[in-house]
């Protein structure tokens, strides 16, 4: 029988592994350059490839688009 002193420390041990199972599913699907579900994976932006994001972004317009920015700062 599992004590609840037990059954608190598989639980606070499975939160501690889902963000590595979610890392490493990451690193995987960005690996094979495919995100989960067949999505493209991320590029980075710059000034030579804005052009090629305004082209996918409007040909997307049909579907659910998202563009996340993300900086350093």
């Amino acid at each position: 029988m599992i004590t609840a002193r037990q059954k608190k420390a598989l639980i606070r041990l499975a939160i501690a592994l889902l963000p590595l199972i979610a890392i490493g599913a990451s690193l995987f699907f960005h690996a094979q350059g495919k995100g989960p579900g067949g999505r493209t994976e991320i590029v980075r932006l710059d000034a030579g490839n804005v052009d090629a994001l305004r082209q996918d972004f409007n040909a997307a317009a049909g579907g659910t688009r998202v563009v996340l920015l993300l900086s350093p700062t």
